[in-house]
């Protein structure tokens, strides 16, 4: 961590220890401070933007990069991630700055990616406040947490205000379900007529054969339609003769039988 003050010191601090690790001067006190991804300090002091290279690991003499803006006061400074620039906002507006080595080249996607769509930082946003979720505020019930106290007199009442809730709620899934069972039983069931075996190729091959046009198979049906039509023909003139008394092996019953 850096901090500054009006007594013109950039301190450098170790977070884990609070302790101070060391310090820079500078002429006039900081405006704008900032630490890039790969550990470079920039510092806005007057109209003079400083970079420090390994500044915090240790102290360094002189500064790796120094720029000047004459007449303008700088109020701000950061650092673009995964890029080598440096953006100062002073008095006359925006300047950017290059800072060769200030970002990471390679990311990690997993991790950050500059170039998530709207969607995966939606996700991100949904992982990231689960995983701040603890496994006991998990619950199916909506109302535990506002019935949580720390004495034990509220507990018990939240305890026992959440069991009414789940016997009330049981209860009415019970009904629920008593009442679709009542109108399954007044439907009525049809039963599925189930097909045995299968389709073999076989079948197929026979199936489709049906369909096929054939000489030989219009001559066949042909002759078994005018066997049908001497079969009837020739029950036409048996009936006749018992009509009439004859004999069934009686040549004609008239003259215009012979034309049916």
């Amino acid at each position: 961590m850096a901090t500054t003050g009006m007594d013109g010191y950039v301190k450098c601090w170790d977070v884990r220890t609070s302790r101070m690790l060391h310090a820079y001067t500078t002429l006039r006190p900081a405006d704008g401070l900032d630490i890039s991804q790969s550990g470079l300090l920039a510092v806005g002091q007057g109209s003079h933007v400083q970079v420090w290279k390994d500044a915090l690991q240790a102290k360094q003499r002189s500064p790796y990069l120094s720029h000047e803006m004459p007449a303008r006061q700088v109020s701000d400074c950061r650092f673009c991630p995964y890029e080598d620039a440096l953006g100062v906002g002073h008095s006359a507006g925006f300047a950017s700055l290059g800072v060769p080595g200030s970002g990471f080249a390679n990311f990690d996607s997993f991790e950050a990616n500059p170039f998530q769509t709207k969607q995966q930082r939606q996700e991100a946003e949904v992982k990231t406040l689960l995983e701040k979720l603890r496994p006991e505020m998990i619950t199916l019930d909506a109302h535990f947490i506002g019935n949580v106290a720390d004495h034990d007199g509220k507990l018990a009442k939240g305890r026992a205000a959440q069991a009414d809730r789940r016997r009330l709620q049981g209860a009415e899934e019970d009904d629920e379900e008593e009442g679709g069972e009542k109108e399954e039983e007044k439907k009525p069931v049809k039963e599925k007529r189930k097909k045995r075996g299968r389709s073999t190729a076989m079948k197929r091959f026979l199936k489709k054969q049906t369909n096929v046009i054939d000489e030989s198979k219009a001559r066949r049906r042909e002759a078994l339609e005018d066997k049908d039509k001497a079969a009837k023909h020739e029950a036409k003139l048996a009936e006749r003769r018992a009509q009439r008394g004859l004999a069934p092996d009686a040549e004609a019953v008239s003259a215009l039988d012979r034309f049916g």
